[in-house]
């Protein structure tokens, strides 16, 4: 092959990857690349009205003061936990921070399954399906990956 023959084919093959960018950059869907946050997910997913929209913002408003109120508990269960490991506290006190804090953490996810539950009550019977769809992806809906290395 000669080179000029070479570099023609080049040339045609970098203008095809330069149109095939284009032409993707140009009929993607608009905030494809956004992540879209919970709340949107959910009301677009079940076909949510104005109005349960309405009552889907005051069900978010109750849920995190809830659990804002658990995790500021946790938080200062954990910093009396933590501040006895000089030796200050004795075992059967840790061992009771412990506890304490396991059962905040039961009242976390009992309230974030109140939560579903009350959405699940927003829905309309025609919504119904939708909700039971949504729920094989909740999990991963409000999975937030931990930034920074991961230690083996």
């Amino acid at each position: 092959m000669s080179r000029t023959r070479f570099l023609s084919w080049l040339v045609i093959g970098l203008l095809l990857t330069n149109i095939l960018l284009v032409g993707f950059i140009v009929l993607r869907q608009p905030g494809s690349h956004v992540p879209r946050m919970p709340r949107e997910i959910i009301i677009e997913r079940l076909n949510f009205t104005n109005e349960q929209v309405i009552a889907y913002d005051g069900l978010i408003n109750w849920h995190r003061s809830e659990i804002r109120k658990a995790d500021d508990q946790i938080l200062a269960l954990k910093t009396h936990l933590y501040s006895g490991i000089s030796g200050k506290i004795s075992q059967v006190h840790n061992d009771s921070l412990i506890a304490e804090i396991s059962k905040l953490q039961v009242r976390v996810e009992g309230i974030h399954y109140k939560h579903f539950r009350d959405i699940r009550n927003l829905c309309t019977p025609g919504q119904q399906p939708y909700f039971e769809e949504l729920l094989k992806d909740i999990a991963s809906i409000f999975y937030k990956p931990k930034k920074g290395p991961r230690t083996k």
